[in-house]
């Protein structure tokens, strides 16, 4: 089976990412913020957890209604197991965009924390937008896993596999909230289809 991890940062890339957010290289405002993001959400995917809560903070003391840093701030925060902090960082996510990930980001979040009715009830609700907008398969699974539906959650992150439009896919084989699922016998199957679709992308 595929390493989950092996597509993790390496110390160099966040080491050149650490000494770009102190330079002035002529970056715009957004730019710079989005190196500071990035950084943070490298921190979270190499499970530097500490240093990814510190980041995303940083980031957000220079602009508090970048959502991309909130995100990563309130996964940090669950996966360190301050749940509580991170739904409410989460509730503050949704008020920043109307990205049904975000939403889906808050539910699994109650879900996790055995708020069953409200991630239910947010689930429904995104059910509801995909209706008439794209909503990724995988936010959808991450609800099911969190639910304790891990037959949902592989459907969907099938689904999602055999979507690349989903750009949560490209974090599949890192995504932390997936941890938990380590040693389940299914996990082989979706990183066979993740790398299936990237040797397909990498061809053309």
């Amino acid at each position: 089976m595929r390493n989950r991890r092996s597509t993790l940062p390496s110390c160099a890339d966040l080491h050149v990412l650490h000494s770009l957010k102190y330079k002035n290289v002529g970056l715009t405002p957004i730019s710079f913020l989005i190196i500071n993001a990035d950084l943070a959400q490298n921190y979270l995917m190499a499970r530097r957890y500490d240093e990814a809560i510190e980041q995303s903070r940083r980031t957000l003391a220079l602009d508090p209604r970048f959502y991309c840093a909130r995100w990563f701030l309130a996964e940090s925060l669950q996966m360190k197991g301050q749940l509580k902090e991170a739904i409410a960082e989460y509730e503050k996510l949704i008020e920043l965009t109307d990205d049904p990930r975000a939403i889906a980001m808050l539910a699994q979040g109650y879900a996790a924390g055995g708020q069953t009715d409200k991630a239910r009830n947010l689930l429904l609700q995104i059910e509801q937008l995909a209706a008439h907008r794209y909503v990724g398969a995988l936010s959808i699974a991450l609800v099911h896993l969190h639910l304790g539906e891990t037959e949902q959650a592989l459907e969907k992150i099938e689904q999602a596999c055999r979507a690349p439009a989903d750009p949560d896919i490209l974090n599949l084989n890192v995504e932390p909230l997936l941890d938990p699922c380590g040693s389940n016998h299914a996990l082989s199957a979706w990183s066979r289809n993740s790398s299936s679709i990237h040797q397909t992308a990498d061809r053309k």
